[in-house]
């Protein structure tokens, strides 16, 4: 019985851990359409200090129209927690560009996964 539980936590954490990849590998190829079902209705999103709250279709755009006027070259993953009651996770990745490199913080309920981002910031690495 112990084993079949450590068996059921490897496999959580695996999969998540999955779909932390999926999510910033459709960043890193600059694939805004897959993205959507990540985010919730309505998000923050930060663009160099200028916070917005919107709607999930307006996020996808402005964050199209960063990734257009910068295109990815690479990405990595830098940092990541979790709240204390779990209910909350973020990342902290650096997305390489042609036009220098940006720090990318992504905040969601639970772990990554179907409508779960609530918070995308972008800042100069």
């Amino acid at each position: 019985m112990r084993y079949l539980f450590i068996f059921f936590i490897f496999l959580s954490i695996n999969l998540q851990a999955q779909n932390d990849e999926k999510f910033f590998g459709l960043m890193r190829s600059g694939d805004i359409n897959a993205m959507e079902s990540y985010l919730q209705d309505k998000i923050d999103f930060c663009l160099f200090e200028d916070v917005q709250p919107l709607n999930r279709k307006a996020a996808l755009g402005r964050f199209k129209s960063f990734l257009d006027s910068n295109r990815p070259t690479g990405l990595e993953m830098m940092h990541q927690g979790t709240s204390r009651d779990r209910s909350t996770n973020y990342r902290v990745a650096k997305l390489n560009t042609v036009n220098g490199s940006f720090r990318v913080f992504v905040y969601s309920v639970g772990p990554i996964g179907p409508n779960s981002v609530k918070e995308i910031r972008i800042d100069k690495f």
